[in-house]
């Protein structure tokens, strides 16, 4: 089985993601994902990423592996409790040419622990966009994808251009939607806003699991600051513990207040952090960022 697509949580087996200059994947066998207990499977896979990496000239190894609790795992970068027993643990190495600067990382990470200190769970997301539709589909007309393409145009630029991880035209956003849950917000029948949750079902040693990715967030500019992402995001959490997840989380664009906030307030804890992890648009409230390549910060849901 492969979950490999052109949204956010790719595929199995390790693969060059040339977009991001990166090798990315699970630690698995025969592409199942095991539950480890030591460092052995993922020393080879690392091992085995470096000679895909040094092939195409990839900077930076992302893995990802499901391990038990006490395992200490090297080149640890985040890691995510998906059960009393199990953890959800990203592994990974850049090259020194990737990475950004000190003041930049300082930065971000001040930005983090003043949001980890101040932020407050939001009471009623619904009920504070009151007079706006909130709807939770992934069945949409080419009117609403036209709506939906200007909103992810307006998320992702940067000085005239579009940045994302995937080109972003109607078939493709159609296609990423089609295996995603997707919450909007309507001001008449026109999509003013919209989050989405990436779905995928990783083959593990133990069953399938059902992994939830917050991988989009937009809002038309003259409609921000009304709190729809939030009330989106908020509907899109309950239909997926509807459905009873494995794993919920995030990848916060680390340089903007606003994709950690969001989460934040919203009852996400913070996970860890993924350095110049994937090219993603957008404002910034940091200078200085060489490049489209961002850092991510990592924030999960509890599920039990």
């Amino acid at each position: 089985m492969s979950v490999k697509n052109i949204g956010s949580i790719g595929g199995i087996t390790p693969y060059f993601d040339r977009i991001n200059y990166r090798v990315k994947g699970w630690v698995s066998i025969d592409g199942i994902v095991p539950v480890l207990g030591s460092n052995n499977l993922i020393e080879k896979t690392m091992a085995d990423c470096h000679e895909l990496a040094k092939k195409n000239n990839a900077t930076r190894i992302s893995l990802r592996a499901l391990t038990t609790k006490d395992l200490k795992v090297k080149n640890e970068e985040a890691r995510i409790p998906i059960s009393s027993e199990l953890d959800l643990s990203y592994i990974g190495r850049n090259e020194v040419s990737r990475t950004n600067s000190q003041r930049v990382i300082q930065e971000e990470r001040r930005i983090l622990e003043n949001l980890l200190s101040t932020t407050k769970l939001s009471e009623d997301p619904i009920k504070r966009v009151a007079g706006y539709k909130i709807e939770t589909s992934n069945d949409f007309s080419e009117r609403d994808l036209t709506d939906i393409k200007k909103l992810f145009e307006t998320a992702y630029e940067r000085n005239g251009r579009i940045v994302m991880w995937y080109k972003p035209s109607q078939e493709n956003i159609r296609k990423v939607l089609k295996n995603s849950v997707v919450t909007v917000a309507r001001n008449g029948e026109k999509i003013i806003s919209l989050t989405a949750a990436e779905k995928a079902t990783i083959p593990t040693s133990i069953g399938e699991m059902d992994w939830y990715e917050m991988s989009d967030a937009a809002t038309l500019e003259k409609e921000k600051r009304f709190g729809l992402v939030q009330a989106c995001t908020f509907k899109n959490m309950e239909y997926i513990f509807s459905n009873h997840p494995s794993a919920v989380y995030g990848e916060a664009r680390a340089c903007n207040i606003g994709a950690t906030k969001s989460l934040l307030r919203l009852g996400f804890k913070y996970a860890g952090f993924l350095p110049k992890h994937v090219k993603i648009g957008g404002s910034r409230n940091v200078n200085g960022i060489r490049g489209d390549i961002e850092d991510l910060n990592v924030l999960y849901k509890e599920v039990e």
